[in-house]
């Protein structure tokens, strides 16, 4: 599943995405399935991202490297698929990202060290259209794409040519017309940054005020205030509309489809990563008392959550496991077998069942 990352998490290009958690928790009322999904794409992938614009990112293990202790392998290449499950574009990337206005940002092995190189975008017949040129690039939005150069941080068109520059610490992602940008407090530990917003001309038209800062989806962006101030979501105005204080941070999702994945320990969940997951309206109310263990955003009436494992103790930390998809009166809608799940999108979904990825249908 894509995390969503606090800005302050990274030294440049804020990420923002829709949320699954992976925590623990019980007494989930597993209702009898009355759906069983089908595969559309039978489980054969190591990793996996959700189709948009027709394709997904899809990895394939490096075989010379042995699986760690949790049993997880190393990715060695990605390419991507149609929605047949056909590799159209051949592995060969070491980074993937989803397509977006019809590119896709994608890092290939260096030939020096064979690891690392720069991000540059490829068109969906694979071919390259904006060469390798930068250490960090993110989705194009409305014709812009956020990018780290050599000389600097700004906004590239979709032939790569840098509409302007920011001297900002982060940028991030435009969605809905805004794009969360941060610079550093000055004497702050680990390098802690308040955030704004911009919009498409590079003005800055919600100043930095916020500790966090997330994507904008459905007029609604999370965010919270320094030194214990007030955490919720705002709206484009960056005025709070939802105003929740056990709302925990690092565990809320965007809306979509008019709800929120959220947890509501007052920071209980990040700390002891213990977590029980409901979903909020877009007035901040509860729509359903369910608890889940993980929780991720509704699509096409759906979401994915998970009823089991999740927790850590002195052994380790353990990813959440019986993972299903439950309706918007949060209502298992499924039998709970997989070991991870991701949102709907185009009509399919890619889970996890005995160690590999597929995608089942709507």
């Amino acid at each position: 599943m894509d995390l969503i990352i606090r800005p302050q998490k990274l030294p440049g290009i804020v990420k923002l995405s829709a949320l699954v958690i992976i925590l623990f928790t019980w007494g989930v009322d597993a209702a009898p399935p009355i759906a069983k999904m089908e595969f559309a794409i039978a489980p054969k992938f190591d990793a996996a991202g959700d189709f948009s614009e027709g394709l997904a990112p899809v990895g394939f293990r490096d075989d010379t490297k042995a699986p760690d202790s949790a049993g997880n392998v190393e990715i060695g290449s990605y390419g991507y698929i149609d929605r047949t499950g056909k590799l159209t574009i051949p592995a060969q990337f070491f980074e993937a990202s989803n397509f977006s206005e019809g590119l896709a940002a994608v890092r290939t092995r260096s030939q020096q060290d064979g690891k690392s190189s720069l991000f540059g975008y490829i068109d969906k017949n694979g071919k390259s259209v904006i060469a390798p040129q930068f250490t960090s690039a993110g989705k194009f939005s409305g014709g812009l794409a956020p990018v780290i150069a050599l000389d600097g941080k700004g906004y590239i068109d979709r032939r790569g040519q840098m509409v302007f520059k920011l001297k900002y610490d982060s940028i991030g992602d435009f969605s809905e017309g805004l794009a969360p940008v941060g610079i550093e407090i000055e004497g702050s530990a680990y390098q802690q940054q308040k955030y704004g917003y911009i919009d498409r001309r590079g003005r800055l038209v919600i100043p930095f005020k916020f500790i966090t800062a997330g994507k904008f989806s459905q007029g609604l962006a999370l965010a919270e205030l320094p030194n214990n101030g007030t955490r919720g979501y705002i709206n484009k105005l960056g005025k709070f509309t939802i105003e929740n204080p056990k709302l925990d941070i690092y565990r809320a999702g965007d809306f979509q489809e008019g709800m929120a994945a959220v947890e509501l320990s007052g920071g209980a969940c990040s700390a002891a990563a213990y977590c029980e997951h409901t979903y909020i309206d877009r007035q901040g109310k509860v729509v359903f008392f369910s608890q889940f263990v993980a929780a991720g955003a509704f699509s096409s009436g759906l979401a994915p959550v998970a009823i089991g494992g999740g927790g850590r103790d002195a052994g380790g930390f353990y990813p959440a496991t019986n993972w299903g998809f439950i309706n918007q009166q949060g209502k298992l809608m499924t039998d709970t077998k997989f070991d991870d799940a991701g949102t709907f999108s185009q009509g399919l979904a890619r889970v996890k069942i005995d160690g590999k990825y597929g995608y089942i249908r709507r």
